[in-house]
């Protein structure tokens, strides 16, 4: 159930990224990562997000977490 939760929530994040709803995106991937906090795409998807923003230090610290 968690996982379709999870992979419910990294669609929802893909789909609005996509459509330029950044905001959006980012609160699906920190919903995502409240469910599984080392959930390699949703942190490598949210420092593709951060850095497409000019976030690079959040982005980086995303990245490293992967």
């Amino acid at each position: 159930m968690m996982l379709q939760n999870l992979g419910a929530l990294l669609q929802n994040a893909a789909y609005h990224f996509g459509k330029g709803g950044f905001a959006e995106a980012e609160k699906f991937l920190n919903l995502a990562l409240k469910i599984d906090r080392k959930c390699v795409d949703a942190l490598h998807m949210l420092g593709v997000l951060l850095a497409s923003q000019g976030r690079f230090e959040e982005s980086t610290k995303a990245f490293k977490s992967a």
